[in-house]
């Protein structure tokens, strides 16, 4: 058995594969004391031939081939292989810190989900979030409800506690991530927070987990109901809140990602949320004045909704433009 399993879903980045592959394996374990299991999910461009490449080389790099089921499935397919004490989700367009896995494997130790830092850059290396970022967040805060990342490459899990409680992604949606974090913060309970940084995330431009695409919001309602069916089976009262403020979140940040969107697709989304009742009560109830105004304009009209967003927005512009200037 291994220390540490990392998985690492695979689809056509065969310009940043050799990156996170070579960072992968430039760790303080041996080879045999972790496995990296990189799930090919049908690549069309040169990912396979370099993920074969480098298995000849490194006897702890296991080769997955699936048809393209996108990153859920994919991770789903990792945890049912995988035989190491931690599980750690690392993206293929990503890479780690060297020389971190023993700190990281050392400090999860007796812990179901361990946080740790990471540092966000973009395409051109411009780093964009600071690297002692979560950290701070946390220790600001003395409550197990935290402000926290949904991405699942900021938390180290133990395999047992995933296969106990029966942990697993969403499937053919592009945000599971923001369906798993949660309900795995839920049963967790409580996180060991581990001081970094030790890994290192590129932001792509252009790749729809950080665009503004009809598919991506119709998943965060996907998500939401998901989430909020999830909820109903909770009685703890500040659990429930977690959840609700989560869900509200995601609601509002659905909304203005619409204002980029055709006005065909704005309606086609729309009318999808329209008939999630829950979600716009959610929106209603505790989204303060302007949550309000937005559920009622959901239901009367596209148009006054998106126009009320574009102002709320140039309004948001104006504050931030301002503090900047008065600082």
């Amino acid at each position: 058995m291994y220390k540490v399993s990392i998985i690492i879903p695979v689809y056509n980045v065969e310009m940043y594969l050799v990156h996170c592959l070579d960072s992968c394996l430039q760790q303080d374990l041996s080879y045999d004391e972790y496995e990296i299991i990189a799930i090919n999910d049908g690549s069309t461009d040169n990912s396979l031939s370099i993920l074969q490449d480098y298995a000849d080389r490194y006897p702890n790099l296991k080769i997955v081939n699936q048809d393209n089921r996108k990153q859920g499935a994919a991770r789903n397919r990792g945890i049912e292989i995988a035989t190491g004490d931690y599980i750690w989700f690392v993206d293929s367009d990503d890479w780690l810190e060297p020389n971190v896995l023993n700190y990281l494997y050392q400090s999860a130790l007796g812990s179901d989900i361990s946080i740790i830092d990471s540092s966000f850059v973009v395409q051109n290396n411009k780093k964009i979030i600071d690297k002692r970022y979560w950290t701070e967040k946390i220790n600001l805060l003395n409550t197990n409800l935290i402000f926290f990342s949904t991405g699942v490459q900021t938390y180290i899990y133990s395999r047992r506690f995933l296969e106990k409680n029966h942990c697993r992604f969403l499937e053919n949606v592009y945000i599971e991530d923001n369906d798993f974090t949660p309900k795995t913060i839920y049963l967790a309970k409580k996180m060991n927070v581990i001081p970094g940084p030790v890994y290192n995330y590129r932001i792509r431009i252009g790749s729809v987990i950080h665009s503004n695409d009809p598919i991506k919001c119709k998943d965060m309602i996907f998500v939401s109901k998901s989430l909020y069916d999830y909820m109903e089976s909770i009685n703890d009262k500040e659990w429930k809140m977690f959840f609700i403020s989560y869900i509200k979140s995601t609601l509002h940040s659905l909304l203005f990602q619409l204002v980029a969107l055709s006005r065909k697709d704005r309606i086609s989304v729309l009318n999808i949320l329209r008939k999630e009742v829950d979600l716009l009560n959610i929106l209603y109830v505790y989204g303060g004045v302007g949550g309000k105004i937005k559920t009622n304009l959901i239901r009367i009209s596209t148009d006054i909704l998106c126009a009320f967003l574009m102002i709320e927005l140039f309004l948001r512009e104006i504050k931030k433009n301002l503090m900047v200037f008065f600082i």
